[in-house]
């Protein structure tokens, strides 16, 4: 099965099914082990299962054995047939003969059993997903729609981009001010956040401008981003040099996924610069910029071994034009949304 924010019960009890028929299979892969459920999921990370078959075994067990003893509150006869059936590895005659039933009746009970801890789990799992679900959008703004309309493809593309498991890790919604990038990315993100890829998203408003009114420099707008997300990810952690912040939140980026959003981006020069320093946080944490910048650094200054670009959708109503830079063969279609691919 599918990591899906739709489960569908039916699919969940042939998975629940396998999972209880390997009770003490080590070799059996990730969907047999419901690694699909964010319970799952959360109990392999509490207990730091990584990828040691035993330990993921156990935390799916965990996760069973969980529920079973609360169907066992419901239905003792139930429970007690799966955990003879499964856990005990009990044939149907043996627990037939124990139970003063028959074999039918036997069978009848585990199908029974079966459909009960399914929907204890599904029940379950639909309160963490959408408690998970609260919890990510926290790091969102408030949505200033209600709907978005025209946005449809381009939003798709977007979240493929997104919630691919490998590159691109820098994805870019380029156009003119005004024209809805803050909105797209924001719908976009959230439904990118119900495939629960993220342990974390943030949303950086990287439009700062001096006193003066003008934007900020390059290297003083990267100064303000590093200050905002160290302060984000580290609350209450004293406040050390730009160098330090930086590389606390290299580590902690490059470790654990988080979808960072830095929006309202203007210059081609500050975005081309917080485009290089920003590819140090990358993978498995992804980056989403909007911008206004009709250009990007060629792919040499991003100190990758290659870059790809890829075209995913036009805004609607723009003129688009298109040019290549000088030194390469990387496209820069103007007012549209534009991934940046790393290896």
């Amino acid at each position: 099965m599918s990591d899906s924010n739709a489960l569908n019960l039916e699919d969940l009890q042939v998975a629940v099914h396998n999972a209880l028929t390997s009770w003490g299979d080590l070799g059996g892969d990730d969907d047999d082990l419901l690694g699909f459920l964010l319970l799952v999921r959360n109990e392999r990370e509490r207990n730091d299962s990584g990828s040691n078959p035993l330990a993921l075994r156990q935390a799916t067990n965990r996760v069973l054995e969980s529920a079973l003893n609360e169907l066992a509150e419901q239905e003792e006869t139930e429970a007690a047939v799966l955990k003879a059936r499964f856990i005990k590895g009990e044939i149907i005659r043996q627990v037939a003969a124990r139970l003063y039933a028959s074999t039918d009746q036997v069978n009848r009970y585990q199908r029974s059993a079966i459909s009960s801890l399914s929907r204890i789990i599904l029940g379950r799992e639909l309160t963490l997903r959408d408690t998970q679900q609260r919890d990510l959008e926290a790091g969102l703004p408030p949505a200033t729609y209600s709907r978005l309309f025209g946005f449809e493809d381009a939003q798709h593309k977007v979240v493929d981009q997104l919630t691919s498991v490998s590159q691109p890790w820098i994805v870019a919604i380029v156009g003119i001010g005004g024209i809805g990038k803050s909105s797209l990315a924001d719908a976009s993100v959230r439904r990118v956040l119900r495939s629960f890829n993220f342990d974390r998203a943030i949303w950086l408003q990287a439009g700062s401008h001096s006193l003066s009114g003008a934007p900020l420099p390059p290297k003083e707008s990267y100064t303000h981003l590093v200050n905002t997300l160290a302060a984000r990810l580290f609350p209450g952690a004293p406040q050390g040099s730009e160098g330090e912040a930086s590389a606390k939140i290299r580590q902690i980026l490059t470790k654990k996924p988080h979808l960072i959003v830095i929006d309202n981006l203007e210059s081609e020069e500050t975005t081309a610069y917080l485009i290089e320093k920003a590819s140090e946080w990358i993978k498995p944490t992804k980056l989403l910029f909007t911008t206004r910048s009709r250009q990007t650094r060629e792919a040499s200054a991003l100190h990758c071994r290659s870059m790809s670009f890829q075209m995913l959708m036009r805004l609607p109503s723009c003129d688009i034009r298109h040019r290549s830079l000088v030194s390469g063969t990387l496209p820069v279609p103007w007012r549209m949304i534009s991934g940046l691919s790393m290896k």
